[in-house]
This record gives C-alpha cells, structure tokens and sequence, in this order.
C-alpha cells in the first residue's frame, strides 16, 4: 500500500483522493479502468445526449446515513419527471446478488442521473463509473473546511471537491455534476432538472468534454 512510513515522507504523494500528510503535495488522480467501452476510442463515439429509459439508477451499497434515507426516498418514488427510478442494494461487500458488475454499467449508459453518496472515503470509484457511462453524478453539497468556496461532497467540515478530485484546476465539475444540499429536496432537484432539456443536454456534453481526462487509454487503445 502507499501509507507506510516510507511514503509518506516522500514530498510528492499521489492519491485517488484520500488524505495525504500534511508534509506532502498530494497528486490525486483517477483510478484506472480496463472497461473497452470507457477508454478513449469508445468514448469519443459515445453518444452524450442520447434519451435515457431511467430517470434515477442507484445500485450501491448502504453504509452511510446519507445512502440510506436516500435509497429509502427513491424506493417509495414510482417514477421523477415522467421517468421510472431503480434502486438495488449490494449486501455485504460488493455482494452484486441484484445485478452483475456489466448490468449496473448497462444501468448507468441508460439512466440520467446517478447518486454518489458518502461512502468510506472522499474518494469513489462510482463517480468516475457514472461519468464515463454518461449517468450525471448527484452528489450531496456540504460546507467544506477552511472557508474553502467549493464544497464538500463527502461530509461536513471536510475537503472541498477541488482538493478530493481529480484536475479540478481544469475541469469544471458544477458543470455536470448535480448538488443538492439537503437529502429532502432530493426528488423536486431532479423532477426541476428534467423539465429543462436544454439544461441536460448542456451538462450532458460538458461531461462528455471531460470524460476522456479520466481515463488513460488501456487494451487496444494502449496499443494504438
């Protein structure tokens, strides 16, 4: 792993978001993916504004607080601005009993948004998963530490997205990413969005413009 003492002395401490040592300049970057239809190739053919089936997919596992009164809101919601909403849990540690690893990317290319709640850490794999399939990330906006103007999508009084994300010095990730900052609006926020096409097709591309920043061309395209 990269936290023994070692490491951590090192001056530059590169991270998928987690906290570095105050002592470090940390480099967060995003995680690989070896998925053929995220890397770069597919990518620029991929069809950002295309009609989605589902207007919310949620398949995730519910060990936060946030997860969990969220989950519990979508179940009870039939459907959010014309659109059917599933949600599944994965029991234990990434138990996929509902739906296989495929299907839930299958879920994601076909639904519009697609919550990111508290999980263990700043960082999610499920936020760049989303991204890459299309499926605008919601995320809950908390006040981030040291009067940081971004906020944070983790938990109160924490870093803000800019310090958890990846090259937030060149991505603007308000652009398309959904924030709400209170779990009851949850529903109104998407219902409000749906009703403005233009507004998601226009997030919609603005994702599609930075997805190939996230991924670092692997399989055949490593070897084009």
């Amino acid at each position: 792993g990269n936290h023994f003492p070692f490491l951590l002395d090192m001056p530059l401490y590169v991270s998928l978001g987690q906290y570095a040592p105050r002592s470090s300049t940390n480099i967060v970057i995003p995680p690989a993916n070896t998925e053929p239809f995220v890397q770069p190739s597919a990518l620029a053919q991929f069809d950002w504004t295309q009609p989605r089936q589902l207007a919310v997919f949620m398949h995730v596992g519910l060990v936060s607080p946030e997860r969990k009164k969220v989950f519990a809101i979508l179940q009870k919601a039939t459907s959010i601005g014309g659109y059917p909403v599933e949600v599944h849990e994965i029991a234990g540690h990434r138990h996929f009993k509902a739906l296989s690893a495929q299907d839930t990317w299958k879920k994601y290319r076909e639904s519009y948004f697609c919550p990111v709640l508290k999980g263990d850490l700043p960082y999610q794999k499920r936020f760049f998963d989303v991204v890459l399939s299309g499926c605008l990330p919601v995320v809950l906006a908390h006040k981030s530490r040291g009067g940081n103007p971004h906020a944070s999508w983790f938990a109160e009084g924490e870093f803000g997205y800019d310090i958890t994300h990846p090259f937030s010095s060149h991505i603007n990730y308000t652009d398309f990413v959904v924030e709400i900052d209170n779990v009851d609006n949850f529903v109104s926020t998407l219902e409000q969005l749906l009703e403005d096409k233009d507004k998601i097709r226009r997030m919609q591309t603005a994702m599609g413009k930075v997805a190939p920043k996230l991924v670092y061309g692997l399989g055949e395209d490593f070897n084009a």
